[in-house]
């Protein structure tokens, strides 16, 4: 009997330590195992990141390549508008030469409209910082974007002559953003009609509306036009948004940015 007890703890000793080493075995796995899936879950972010620069990359390249002749087409569509250096002759010819010039600016549109999607949907935002930005300059810009057109339709396009207002962003979205909205102004303006561009900020936002009195009927009904779909998702990728309203009798749209912190402010004034 004394040898049965004696046994007895010597056994109950060994089960434990033997449960103690399989459980540390089994730790030392599950740890092992959640290094390698933190590991590949690095290795695939920065394949992604890497493919999404590539990309871009060839996108800025592309655009780049597509803009040079397509300013070209443009400019030389001008001068022949103008009959600068003699008379085009027929009138088909005039035709012609306006036709090729809003081709240009479609096609030069949609190439700035695809780079600005990619660099926001790529997060390159390297070459593209974050910065104080001048609301007037922007819109100004926008509006010289479409001014053949304006033009040529006879439209009047009202904006700020001068509203001092700064916001914060980057300059390409924010830019294309501006012209893709006027040009969905401009599709439902009638001719000789009038687009008014106006601008309200508060202590922490600025917001900006573009109207159209009576308004075109839209085409697609039900269907969002593609400049507000494209201006909609680069508005999103800048933590803003987009609100549409058309009751058709006027076409109003409306969004809003960021303003400059105070702070910012008496900094810049002390440089």
């Amino acid at each position: 009997m004394l040898a049965l007890t004696r046994s007895q703890p010597s056994s109950a000793g060994l089960d434990a330590s033997s449960a103690t080493e399989i459980r540390t075995v089994h730790l030392e796995r599950q740890s092992q195992r959640l290094v390698e899936i933190a590991d590949a879950a690095s290795r695939a972010r920065r394949e992604a990141e890497m493919r999404g620069q590539l990309w871009a990359e060839l996108t800025a390249r592309m655009s780049h390549e597509l803009r040079t002749p397509l300013n070209a087409v443009i400019g030389f569509s001008d001068l022949m508008s103008a009959e600068l250096f003699g008379p085009l002759g027929h009138d088909r010819y005039r035709d012609y030469t306006r036709h090729i010039r809003e081709c240009g600016r479609t096609l030069l549109k949609c190439t700035e409209d695809t780079l600005a999607l990619t660099s926001s949907l790529a997060k390159t935002n390297s070459d593209e910082p974050v910065r104080t930005l001048s609301l007037d300059d922007l819109v100004r810009e926008a509006a010289e974007f479409h001014a053949a057109e304006t033009e040529t339709r006879g439209l009047k396009l009202v904006v700020p002559t001068s509203s001092d207002c700064d916001i914060l962003g980057e300059m390409r979205p924010i830019r294309q953003i501006l012209v893709n909205l006027l040009a969905e102004a401009m599709d439902r303006a009638r001719r000789g009609g009038s687009i008014l561009v106006e601008v309200t900020e508060d202590a922490e936002t600025v917001s900006l509306s573009i109207k159209v009195e009576k308004a075109l009927p839209r085409a697609d009904v039900g269907q969002a036009p593609l400049p507000v779909c494209i201006a909609r998702v680069l508005l999103e990728q800048l933590g803003s948004g987009l609100i549409e309203t058309d009751d058709h009798e006027s076409w109003q749209v409306t969004t809003f940015f960021d303003r400059p912190a105070q702070a910012d402010f008496f900094t810049a004034s002390s440089n």
